[in-house]
């Protein structure tokens, strides 16, 4: 089965459907990476109380998009430049892409250590 009639036949507003090379994934809509970092950000506020936590996210396909609604920070290759980031800019949140000349792994690597050495 495709990731296209899987859509078509699937009810949206309770799944989400992607497809990540030939693979396949169906997931109910509360089951998703973006539910994670918001629960690791309430955690983190509970325990933290009078000092900010960044949360600094990266992802390499639309898998991972809904970490860029909640991160602080989403860190993508160039690949995924047209996915409709929206949603998370609208929230105040960063959009951050890597150059297409440059490995993923390489500019989330850089700009890591770029943050560490400021703080």
């Amino acid at each position: 089965l495709t990731a296209d009639l899987l859509r078509s036949r699937l009810d949206l507003s309770l799944v989400d459907v992607f497809q990540n090379g030939v693979k396949v994934y169906v997931l109910p809509k509360m089951l998703n990476k973006g539910c994670a970092v918001r629960r690791m950000k309430e955690k983190l506020a509970s325990e933290r109380t009078g000092r900010q936590s960044l949360v600094i996210a990266a992802g390499d396909s639309e898998f991972d998009l809904s970490m860029a609604d909640e991160a602080d920070i989403f860190l993508s290759p160039s690949a995924l430049k047209k996915q409709d980031f929206r949603k998370a800019c609208e929230s105040g949140r960063k959009v951050l892409f890597s150059a297409e000349s440059e490995l993923f792994s390489d500019f989330v690597l850089r700009y890591v250590s770029e943050i560490c050495r400021k703080k």
